[in-house]
């Protein structure tokens, strides 16, 4: 008995073995649990200048470098990071493909904007270009969006150098422009970096009548100042050298070198404070352009003005790195904005 009992349980193994690897045209696949293709239109979530489309790892964002390449800064670039493959972008009059696992970078000027923008919103906010950038999304439609406001000193005070070489015009301009000259441009030059004030009357860029390339002259000088019962403190002290030059022409007006200052004490009470080293550049150039300087209560501490223009202030905390993923780039770092 126990041998027939044996020998119907391996034929009944045998069996079912056969029915598993029945691999004929009859048997019926396991249904597979794939994801359904997203559909419907594509919204957009902005944070800042950077944007990212709603449900989707696609993202982008706008920068606006001081001096891509080499040439001038006047020019906004669009980053597209992780579109599928095939997506169709167009900006600055151009028409471009997203190539599997690469971001999309493309570039459009706004030189033609530069004339009419009002000094103080290049200074101080973020301007409203607003250049259109067209993404034709696979299977999903189109998306017609355009740039925030950014932020672009860094990048006019880098255009305007150009007065050091030839005239810096901008469209709809004249090199012979009427009118008195008030106004000057006071572009401080540190390698890469270049910080931008203005002096005098003029409202828009195409106002600016000169422009004043400030730079390091020699190597720094120390300014002991004693102490009792300790070590000096010592002030590194930087002279600057001033170069005008008439911005339209591109032609030099005058130079002039300006020795670094500083007190060792505070003025004694009721006495006029020193001029700082900054404070008289302004004075020259005041006397030169042949305008009244501005009462002292009108006129910003450096700090703030510093502050306005983005430049010259550490952050109260710096915002942590973000790693970018395998096999891609890092966002690219912008002078101007966050």
């Amino acid at each position: 008995m126990r041998h027939f009992w044996y020998g119907a349980l391996t034929a009944l193994i045998v069996i079912s073995g056969c029915k598993s690897n029945d691999k004929s045209p009859t048997a019926t696949p396991t249904p597979s649990a794939s994801a359904p293709a997203k559909s419907g239109p594509l919204a957009v979530k902005w944070v800042g200048k950077r944007f990212s489309i709603d449900g989707e790892k696609a993202r982008g964002n706008f920068v606006v470098p001081s001096a891509p390449d080499g040439t001038t800064g006047l020019v906004v670039r669009s980053y597209l990071y992780d579109f599928p493959p095939g997506t169709k972008a167009t900006f600055g009059g151009k028409t471009e493909s997203v190539e599997a696992g690469k971001p999309l970078v493309q570039s459009a000027d706004f030189i033609d904007k530069v004339a009419k923008l009002t000094l103080d919103d290049v200074q101080r906010k973020r301007v409203e270009l607003e250049l259109p950038l067209t993404v034709s999304y696979p299977g999903r439609g189109e998306l017609k969006l355009k740039s925030p406001a950014l932020r672009i000193a860094h990048a006019i005070a880098h255009d305007l150098t150009r007065a050091e070489k030839e005239p810096a015009l901008y469209p709809g301009e004249k090199a012979d422009a009427a009118g008195p000259l008030d106004t000057v441009a006071i572009i401080r030059v540190r390698s890469r970096s270049r910080r931008m004030r203005i002096l005098g009357n003029g409202k828009t860029v195409s106002d600016i009548d000169w422009v004043a390339i400030e730079k390091t002259h020699g190597e720094p000088r120390n300014l002991e100042c004693p102490r009792p019962g300790t070590k000096p403190r010592v002030i590194k002290l930087t002279d600057l050298e001033i170069a005008i030059f008439d911005r339209r022409t591109g032609k030099p007006v005058e130079s002039k070198v300006f020795p670094g200052k500083a007190q060792c004490a505070p003025p004694a009470k009721g006495a006029k404070p020193v001029k700082t080293q900054r404070e008289e550049v302004d004075s020259w150039l005041y006397s030169k352009l042949g305008i009244p300087e501005p009462p002292p209560s009108a006129v910003k501490p450096p700090s703030e003005v510093d502050h306005d223009l983005g430049e010259g202030k550490l952050p109260l905390k710096s915002a942590p790195l973000r790693r970018p993923p395998p096999g891609q780039p890092p966002a690219p770092a912008d002078e101007s904005d966050e």
